[in-house]
C-alpha cells in the first residue's frame, strides 16, 4: 500500500510538473486550471489528513457503492436539467429586470486559451464541488462527522454515517454555496454571482439526497459545458448564463 502511495505521489508530480512546463502559472487563463488543483488538493488534505486518504475519499462521497453507480448517473442527468430549468427562470427573471449582464462573461470566455476551456468543463467542475459541496457543505451541515473508534475494514478506518438534523444541511448549504458565487464574482456579472449561488444551493440539495458527489459532478460539468458553448457560439450578446 505505501509502495502505491509512493508510486502515485510521485506520478502526480511528474504531471504537474509537465503541466507547469507546458502552460506555466501567470499565463493568459492559467488560474482555470491552478486554481481547482488548489481545491482539489484542499478538499483532499482537509478531509483526509485525520482519517487517511482512503476515508478522506469515502468523506468526500466520491466512491459511490457497490450497484448504485447507474442510478446516481441517472440522479446526476436530472440535477443537469434541475439546474438548467433554474438557471433559464433566473435568467427570464433578470431579463425583464434589465440586470442579464452576461456581456462581461462572455467577454472573458472569448479570451480564454482552449486548455482554460477544457479545464472548465473538467477540471473546475471536479474541484468545485470537491471543495464546496464535498468538504466545506458537509463540514458545515455536519461537523460532528468522525471516525468511529477503533472500527476496521480491511485494514482502513471506517467513517459514522452522517444524519443531518433538517436544517443544518440546509445551513451548511447556504453558507458553501455563498462562497461559491463569491468565486464567480470576479466576472463582473450580477446574473453569474446569482446563477452560482442558486445553482450550488441545488447540488447540496442532491448531493445531500444521493448522498453521494457524482450527480453534482455530472450536473456541474454538464451545466459548463452547455454554458461554455452558448457563450462561444450564440450569435447574441445576452446568452441566458
Amino acid at each position: 500500500m505505501k509502495f502505491v502511495r509512493k508510486t502515485g505521489f510521485f506520478i502526480f508530480i511528474a504531471l504537474l510538473a509537465l503541466l507547469v512546463f507546458i502552460y506555466p502559472p501567470g499565463a493568459p487563463g492559467s488560474s482555470a486550471v491552478y486554481m481547482p488543483l488548489a481545491f482539489i488538493s484542499a478538499a483532499l488534505f482537509l478531509s483526509s489528513r485525520q482519517i487517511g486518504l482512503i476515508s478522506g475519499f469515502d468523506y468526500l462521497w466520491l466512491v459511490p457503492e457497490r450497484g448504485r453507480l447507474p442510478s446516481l448517473l441517472a440522479w446526476g442527468v436530472l440535477a443537469l436539467l434541475s439546474c438548467g430549468i433554474m438557471a433559464l427562470l433566473l435568467s427570464s427573471v433578470l431579463f425583464a429586470l434589465g440586470f442579464l449582464d452576461t456581456a462581461p462573461v462572455r467577454e472573458k470566455m472569448l479570451a480564454l486559451p482552449i486548455i482554460a476551456l477544457i479545464s472548465s468543463v473538467t477540471l473546475a467542475p471536479l474541484g468545485e464541488e470537491m471543495f464546496f459541496r464535498g468538504f466545506l457543505f458537509r463540514k458545515i451541515g455536519s461537523p460532528s462527522y468522525k471516525r468511529k473508534s477503533g472500527a476496521t475494514s480491511l485494514g482502513k478506518p471506517q467513517l459514522s454515517s452522517v444524519s443531518f438534523s433538517g436544517s443544518s444541511w440546509f445551513f451548511g448549504a447556504l453558507i458553501s454555496s455563498l462562497l461559491f458565487a463569491l468565486l464567480h464574482f470576479s466576472y463582473g456579472s450580477i446574473a453569474e454571482v446569482l446563477a452560482s449561488f442558486s445553482i450550488g444551493v441545488l447540488l447540496c440539495a442532491f448531493t445531500y439526497k444521493t448522498r453521494s458527489l457524482i450527480p453534482a459532478i455530472i450536473a456541474h460539468a454538464g451545466f459548463n459545458l452547455v454554458s461554455v458553448s452558448l457563450m462561444l457560439f450564440c450569435g447574441s450578446g445576452a446568452c441566458p448564463f
